[in-house]
């Protein structure tokens, strides 16, 4: 099935493959249930901007965050955020768009595991994947989620978010069951 998966993708594929056949691929052992303490919505200021960040349960070896920055009463830009157990360690892959889901890149951004503890987690940059050096999460205690972005030629980026109360409760539609359809 992964390599179903991994063939489905080819630049994450041959991305991945790269960096396992040329070992680099050398994080700390983890697996998604190490992280399930980044689950929840997050939201908070980014200068006159706001991002919001919704962490999904871990679940089957992965688990996904989907991000928004707006601002002027305007989307400035989504992101879809995955991380998977591969190797018995984690890699995390993200990916922006514009609005109109205008790709920001050609392809996703991946990132391998540099270090993980009870509650941050920090992934460095694989190649020349795309803009960032390194990406770390930490949930230092309460409300409070923390970004840490490094990217070249600049100082880090330290984004304070805070738990998005009104984000986790706003009405959640009913899951409607479709039929699955078979190709005969």
């Amino acid at each position: 099935m992964v390599a179903t998966r991994i063939l489905a993708y080819p630049l994450l594929s041959l991305t991945l493959l790269a960096v396992l056949a040329n070992n680099t691929f050398a994080g700390p052992p983890a697996t998604i249930n190490d992280l399930a303490w980044m689950t929840g919505s997050w939201a908070g200021a980014v200068g006159a901007n706001r991002l919001e960040e919704r962490w999904t349960d871990g679940h089957s070896g992965s688990i996904a965050a989907v991000v928004r920055m707006t601002g002027s009463d305007a989307t400035m830009m989504y992101e879809l955020i995955t991380i998977e157990e591969v190797e018995d360690s984690l890699v995390l892959n993200l990916q922006q768009w514009d609005p109109g889901m205008l790709s920001r890149s050609d392809g996703p951004q991946t990132m391998v595991l540099d270090a993980i503890s009870q509650n941050s987690v920090k992934f460095k940059a694989v190649g020349d994947t795309g803009p960032m050096i390194s990406l770390a999460y930490s949930r230092p205690g309460g409300d409070a989620f923390v970004i840490h972005v490094e990217v070249p030629g600049r100082e880090m980026v330290v984004l304070n978010l805070s738990a998005n109360v009104a984000g986790l409760n706003r009405p959640i539609a009913p899951v409607i069951t479709m039929p699955v359809m078979k190709n005969e």
